[in-house]
């Protein structure tokens, strides 16, 4: 969806620090969302997304990935898997509801 950012959503990345989205306007982002964090295709998505981020630097894109996990859930998951690009933690799940992936309301 490139035609809709979330301009105005600030999260709070996997290192507890707030992270507006608007900081990253003028870059190419992967921006993905996720029910939880260490749950198997969860994880596997991370893994997979990981695996490519050298491809995704070479084109400057950077990878966000969204939940509505609280941000320590993040990092231990980040620190867990080896995941050295930003999670964000939604708990009110104002960007998903943006983006319209929420599940049944969830």
């Amino acid at each position: 969806m490139l035609f809709r950012f979330g301009l105005g959503f600030s999260g709070v990345n996997q290192n507890g620090v707030p992270f507006p989205l608007e900081s990253l306007l003028g870059r190419y982002v992967v921006l993905y969302f996720f029910p939880r964090a260490g749950t198997p295709g969860c994880t596997q998505e991370a893994r997979d997304f990981q695996a490519l981020l050298p491809r995704f630097q070479r084109l400057e894109a950077e990878i966000v990935g969204v939940s509505q996990d609280p941000p320590e859930a993040l990092r231990r998951f980040a620190e867990k898997e080896g995941l050295t690009f930003t999670l964000l933690s939604d708990p009110e799940g104002k960007l998903l509801e943006a983006y319209g992936v929420r599940e049944n309301g969830k």
